[in-house]
């Protein structure tokens, strides 16, 4: 992926501002202790959230989150919520929860807005009847063309590059939309489904904009800020300050957990936030037409084996990623939170110059930090630890520096290994996440 100026420019700003050296590697023991009561409190309301959960139906197996508590008197540096990627489950976060756990930190590993169950019930945005909705659909899924690329896209992720039919011509799919739309509507009703597509597109580059689109969609896009703030309400009773770590979708429950908990949480690690899907660079437009047509229900996203998600999914990740550019969010994040972000220059799935804005100008406080790994690496968007990044332990040992004694070394996090005065990790499967039966001790 080629790499913008501007993009260039705030990469060699980035990792400039970020090589801040320690004056000792060490970091100080961990102060905090709490009562038994305190611990049982918050066992009791993560079990009970759980059990809601997994009661249903229609749970997704092994969604329901996770969590592991030191003994009351125990000394921890604070409670660590660690947010999944979009189409993760609370599993995913192993590594990174165990090495916290490890190392100090009690660990609650929720899993995001709705995603405990079928796609379903995932935070979506769709087209009001009253507005054409049902009419546009029925339409455009009957036309022989537009209904079979419809029928043949394939989406991935809800963060990856869009897959579409060979032979797809952006200009030409949209002129027959709207041309079998201007058949098929009256006038005013075309005029008034222009309109509100327009509104949607406009409001997810505008913030400001957002809430007029309920008038003409429904949509429940912050629920991902609302059961944010209630997983940080989830662990009020524990000792110590709570912190957030998200990857992707989960860097934005990360940072919305940051801005509605009024200044409990302290810091934020977010690896490769979703604020925006990166576009192919041949169709730049793919985004807001897929995000368009998403909020009409045209096609589902084939996501993993337990799920499929209907396509309104996708304007509603761009309404919530683009709140991040909100500046009443921004400010409250600054106000109190400070955060650490990280990318990876090739990143094919979210927009890197967008993320970038986001946390280095939006949300940055004196104590926040950005880190860039270079394309060379081809770590795409798979940034947080796991598998995938063969940097996972340097990342590991950086974040619970930061965590716990809001340092980052960035020199260390080109290093496979790390820095060797930081805990090294443990054998992972060595601690027990049972869902719903967190480890206590």
């Amino acid at each position: 992926m080629a790499v913008l100026p501007v993009l260039a420019t705030l990469i060699a700003a980035v990792c400039c501002c970020v090589l801040v050296p320690l004056a000792d590697a060490r970091t100080p023991p961990p102060p905090h202790t709490g009562s038994a009561d305190s611990y049982d409190r918050a066992r009791r309301t993560i079990d009970a959230y759980v059990a809601s959960i997994t009661s249903s139906p229609d749970a997704r197996r092994g969604a329901g989150g996770m969590y592991a508590f030191h003994k009351p008197e125990t000394a921890v540096y604070g409670t660590a919520i660690v947010f999944h990627g979009g189409f993760g489950k609370p599993a995913d976060t192993e590594v990174t929860f165990s090495y916290l756990h490890a190392n100090g930190f009690n660990v609650y590993a929720p899993p995001l807005a709705g995603h405990a169950f079928q796609g379903t019930r995932w935070p979506s945005t769709r087209l009001r009847d009253e507005f054409g909705g049902s009419l546009a659909r029925q339409l455009l899924l009957e036309d022989p063309v537009l209904g079979s690329v419809a029928r043949r896209i394939n989406n991935g992720s809800l963060m990856a590059p869009v897959h579409v039919p060979d032979g797809f011509d952006l200009d030409e799919a949209m002129e027959r939309a709207l041309s079998v739309l201007r058949r098929g509507m009256t006038a005013a009703a075309y005029n008034t489904l222009v309109d509100a597509f327009q509104l949607l597109i406009t409001a997810s580059a505008y913030p400001g904009k957002q809430a007029a689109v309920h008038r003409y969609f429904e949509t429940d896009h912050m629920r991902y800020a609302t059961e944010a703030a209630a997983r940080v309400a989830d662990v009020a009773a524990l000792p110590g300050p709570v912190m957030v770590v998200g990857y992707s979708m989960g860097g934005l429950e990360a940072m919305y957990a940051a801005a509605r908990s009024a200044g409990v949480v302290s810091r934020a690690v977010l690896y490769a936030p979703f604020v925006d899907a990166a576009a192919p660079p041949e169709q730049p437009r793919l985004r807001y037409l897929l995000q368009a047509v998403g909020a009409l229900d045209l096609y589902d996203v084939p996501v993993v084996n337990d799920t499929t998600i209907p396509s309104v999914i996708l304007p509603a990740s761009t309404l919530v990623g683009h709140t991040l550019l909100d500046e009443v969010l921004q400010a409250a994040v600054r106000r109190q939170t400070d955060v650490f972000c990280v990318f990876a220059e090739d990143d094919g799935m979210s927009d890197v110059d967008a993320g970038l804005r986001a946390c280095r100008d939006g949300v940055a406080s004196v104590g926040s930090r950005a880190f860039v790994y270079p394309a060379r690496l081809k770590l795409n968007h798979f940034v947080a630890p796991s598998r995938f990044n063969s940097f996972s332990e340097t990342l590991l040992k950086e974040t619970w520096r930061f965590l716990a004694d809001g340092e980052v070394r960035s020199e260390r996090l080109l290093n496979e290994t790390g820095d060797p005065e930081l805990p090294p990790l443990p054998e992972m499967g060595d601690m027990a996440s049972e869902e719903g039966h967190g480890t206590h001790g």
